[in-house]
């Protein structure tokens, strides 16, 4: 999945090797994988998903700045992040979702899932009533034409 969206985008700086470019994942690809795979909204923030983003190139550059091995200078600059550094995104994900779910807390999330079915089974019913008052008008009319058309036949 990393390699796919490493992938993406076309707009990558072209100042590297392509090999390299495909082996980094970049904030557009990264808030693509976020979105497309349903993270964003539903558990995270756009901007919480920036933030941990950001964090982890953070994380990632001080780690290069340490090193003068090639693949260390262009990870200084290439605003990307590789591998290793997405795991470590998708457990910062892990971290800020279990909290918003309620974390170690049993209550909070049953009370969340409560109120998620209960938010679901209000739209249910109003699809419903908009369902039924649809028909209402439906047998309505078809009661109006057949009274029409009685009355032009009894002409």
């Amino acid at each position: 999945m990393y390699k796919f969206y490493a992938q993406m985008d076309s707009k990558k700086d072209n100042t590297f090797d392509i090999e390299y470019l495909h082996s980094m994942l970049s904030l557009r690809e990264f808030l693509k994988f976020g979105y497309q795979q349903k993270l964003t909204p539903k558990l995270l923030t756009p901007d919480e998903l920036v933030q941990v983003f950001k964090y982890v190139l953070s994380d990632s550059q001080d780690k290069a700045n340490e090193s003068n091995d090639k693949k260390s200078i262009a990870n200084r600059s290439s605003a990307m992040v590789d591998y290793d550094y997405f795991k470590k995104a998708i457990v910062r994900i892990s971290i800020i979702a279990q909290e918003k779910l309620g974390g170690n807390n049993e209550d909070l999330l049953k009370s969340k899932l409560e109120a998620e079915n209960k938010q679901n089974q209000q739209l249910e019913a109003q699809k419903r009533q908009a369902a039924d008052k649809f028909k209402k008008k439906d047998q309505k009319s078809k009661a109006e034409m057949d009274q029409l058309r009685k009355q032009f036949e009894a002409e």
